[in-house]
């Protein structure tokens, strides 16, 4: 719990905003989708993937802080290969896996581009909250 409370609010927020999308997203893909079952497994699987490579980023720029410049630049290079592998690996491995959309993935995975641009009116939305709670 201690981790949890640690963790910086923007990813908070990024988590927060890539469970909207996940629930946006599977409204919309239950409504059009053929394969309901594996449109949602691959929302799943990229979703999941999202909120793992939203915390990999995080503590890639925490370790990298602590890092001389020029440290820092090449962690931070090799931490985002790794996280492009992964992307790279989730998507080609739901080609693979019967009964996984691989466009239910890509659109989890795309959810952390559109978590990112949502993110300052979800961090508005939930500091209101939050003082709401205060009073």
């Amino acid at each position: 719990m201690e981790k949890w409370s640690r963790i910086n609010s923007g990813v908070k927020d990024l988590w927060l905003g890539t469970a909207l999308l996940f629930i946006i997203y599977e409204a919309v893909g239950l409504a059009v989708a053929e394969h309901k079952l594996d449109y949602t497994l691959g929302l799943i699987v990229g979703s999941i993937t999202t909120v793992y490579l939203v915390y990999h980023m995080y503590e890639s720029i925490d370790a990298g802080l602590s890092m001389d410049a020029e440290a820092a630049a090449g962690y931070m290079r090799n931490r985002s290969i790794v996280r492009w592998l992964i992307r790279v690996a989730v998507a080609v491995a739901s080609v693979y896996i019967p009964h996984v959309s691989v466009v239910g993935v890509m659109l989890g995975m795309i959810g952390l581009k559109f978590s990112a641009y949502l993110q300052p009116v979800i961090h508005r939305l939930t500091m209101r909250s939050e003082n709401r709670g205060q009073d």
